[in-house]
Parts: structure tokens; C-alpha cells; sequence
């Protein structure tokens, strides 16, 4: 029986464009959606929620 529980990860930024936030951001959330039992959610929440 596997009782190990799904891990739920919600990361919160302004946008994806080009800059070292975004960079590290990007990083972490491959990072966490790699690993067994995680699940990873991205929230954009500025006005101009472009990826670029």
C-alpha cells in the first residue's frame, strides 16, 4: 500500500518575460515538477501576463 501523499507546490509571479527572477523561477519549478509525488502550479498575476 503506498501512503506516500502528492506534495502541492504554487509558485506566484507578475510575468515570465526576460530577467533573473523569472530565470531562478524557471529553475525551481523544473527542479520540483522533476521529483516523484509533486505537483506543481505557476500563477501570473500582473497585468500584462505575457511569456516570452
Amino acid at each position: 500500500m503506498n501512503t506516500t501523499k502528492t506534495k502541492k507546490i504554487s509558485c506566484i509571479i507578475h510575468a515570465l518575460g526576460i530577467g533573473g527572477m523569472e530565470r531562478v523561477m524557471s529553475i525551481l519549478l523544473n527542479d520540483f515538477a522533476q521529483r516523484e509525488n509533486v505537483e506543481v502550479s505557476l500563477v501570473l498575476i500582473g497585468r500584462n501576463r505575457n511569456i516570452t
